[in-house]
C-alpha cells in the first residue's frame, strides 16, 4: 500500500485556506474586465503590403495584434522584418505580441494545400 502524500483533513484545510485567498485579491485579478478585449494574428508581409490595414483593424475594436515569429519548426520572417512590423504596429496605437506555435503542435496536421508553409 502507498503511503498518502496528505489526509483527508489536510487537504480541506489547505482548500480551505485557498479559498478564502481568493477573497482577498483585488477584482482586476480575477479576470474580470467591464471592457471586452480584441486580438488578432497577422503576418508581418500582410501588413507591410496593405499600408491601411491596421487602421482598420485598429477602427474595429482590435487592442492586440499577434506577430507570426515562430511556427511548427519554422521561422517564416527574418528578425529585422518582425521589427518593422513591430512598430508599425505600435504606431498605429495598437499592443504588439510575437506568437510562437511550438513544433510538433498538431496545428497543420492536415497539410497546407499548397505544401508551402501553413
Amino acid at each position: 500500500m502507498e503511503p498518502r502524500l496528505w489526509t483527508r483533513r489536510c487537504w480541506l484545510a489547505r482548500t480551505l485556506v485557498s479559498g478564502l485567498a481568493v477573497t482577498v485579491l483585488p477584482p482586476h485579478a480575477w479576470g474580470r474586465s467591464a471592457r471586452r478585449s480584441f486580438h488578432v494574428c497577422l503576418s508581418p508581409a500582410i501588413m507591410e503590403a496593405d499600408p491601411h490595414l491596421l487602421e482598420l483593424v485598429g477602427g474595429a475594436g482590435v487592442s492586440t495584434v499577434w506577430l507570426a515569429g515562430f511556427f511548427y519548426g519554422h521561422r517564416p520572417f527574418p528578425d529585422e522584418q518582425l521589427l518593422r512590423a513591430r512598430s508599425l504596429v505600435e504606431r498605429a496605437g495598437l499592443e504588439a505580441h510575437l506568437i510562437d506555435v511550438p513544433l510538433g503542435h498538431p496545428g497543420d496536421s492536415l497539410g497546407s494545400t499548397d505544401g508551402g508553409f501553413p
